[in-house]
């Protein structure tokens, strides 16, 4: 729900970022844009495990 209330605020954007997180990364957007741009798919998602955390993120191999 929380991106269905900015989609008025970035429906004609090619590309946007959302965060969700209280957590810190090393992670550098420009690399991590340009190769979603090249993997052709609609979104991306990066999981950073917290020290601690209320909520499960499942993943199965071959989700990349």
């Amino acid at each position: 729900m929380r991106l269905k209330a900015v989609e008025k605020y970035v429906k004609n954007e090619e590309i946007f970022l959302a965060n969700y997180a209280d957590v810190l990364t090393d992670l550098l957007l420009p690399d991590m844009i340009e190769s979603f741009v090249a993997s052709k798919k609609i979104a991306s998602f990066i999981c950073v495990k917290p020290s601690q955390t209320f909520h499960i993120v499942s993943l199965r191999d071959g989700n990349s």
